[in-house]
């Protein structure tokens, strides 16, 4: 107990022991004079007591007096190496302060926010960037841990750092935009490869509207990244034109009309083609809003007043 801590852990072991010890001394104490009576027994019938053994009973009181002033002895060191390694510990703890700075700073500017300007990241890129970061926070929170142990002893509470629950924040909501995005592209990348007759235009409506409701939501939190502005506005878009999907499936579409679009746009095209597929649809959508704008009522109806 008399010898200095080397660190924290040593530090809080010598704590609790010279507590320990210092609320012990009277049950300690009181053991002396029931060993007494054993000893004066052992005489009294004439045994013969081991002379260290004497020795030792009659110098109980001393002992205990020289254990008593060790551990005020202890106490004193232990509270002097108390204030030495609290200073060391919030030394420790400002140091991981600016080290979570840091880490806001270099996130703000690395992470798949969308920068203004700049190429929009792959969803895989993205990923890769907010699976790095994350690492990074586990490894933030490991130290966080640490120095919390070290702050208990000391009774100081233990809080996340501001910046450090900032970045957090923001690679859960990244990932879940760029999940979205992952997922909508997955479903886009089957569509537009089916022939047009065989979209189901239910299912990609439904898909549609579940994405947009879970981009909505997400936009309490975000809507200043760039990243969700362009899945809302993919969203937007596909909804835009979802009702001339269903438009060119009327059964009152003729040949003529076919004929007419294909002029416009360059393509083969025709409800039952299979080389009109959706992706080639997006093409096609430029010359019928080219013709709706100039007209009310649906995509459809405006084409056909302009094509009759």
């Amino acid at each position: 107990l008399t010898v200095s801590p080397a660190n924290l852990d040593e530090l809080s072991a010598k704590i609790a022991l010279c507590k320990q010890l210092k609320d012990d001394r009277a049950v300690i104490q009181g053991r002396f004079d029931p060993m007494r009576e054993v000893y004066d027994t052992l005489v009294k019938f004439e045994v013969v007591v081991n002379e260290g053994e004497a020795a030792q009973l009659a110098s109980l009181d001393d002992q205990f007096d020289e254990f008593k002033q060790m551990l005020g002895t202890a106490d004193r060191m232990l509270d002097k190496a108390k204030v030495v390694m609290k200073r060391e510990l919030e030394g420790q703890v400002d140091a991981h302060g600016e080290a979570m700075d840091d880490l806001r700073t270099m996130a703000q500017g690395e992470l798949p926010f969308g920068k203004p300007g700049a190429k929009m990241p792959s969803p895989a890129e993205a990923f890769a960037l907010v699976q790095a970061y994350q690492a990074k926070v586990v490894k933030a929170r490991e130290r966080e841990t640490e120095l919390a142990y070290g702050l208990a002893i000391f009774g100081i509470e233990r809080q996340e750092h501001e910046a450090l629950a900032a970045v957090s924040k923001d690679l859960g909501l990244l990932e879940q935009i760029w999940t979205i995005t992952q997922e909508w592209e997955e479903h886009w990348d089957r569509w537009q490869g089916l022939p047009f007759n065989a979209l189901d235009t239910e299912e990609m409506e439904n898909t549609a509207g579940k994405y947009t409701k879970a981009v909505g939501k997400l936009g309490r939190e975000i809507k200043r990244w760039r990243v969700w502005g362009a899945m809302k506005k993919n969203l937007d878009d596909f909804r835009e034109i979802t009702p001339l999907i269903m438009d060119l499936r009327n059964k009152a579409l003729r040949p003529r009309h076919w004929e007419s679009l294909k002029d416009r746009v360059g393509q083969v095209c025709g409800l039952c083609c299979y080389y009109f597929i959706l992706s080639l649809f997006f093409s096609l959508v430029v010359a019928i809003f080219a013709i709706s704008t100039r007209r009310k009522g649906s995509h459809w109806e405006a084409f056909l007043l302009n094509n009759p």
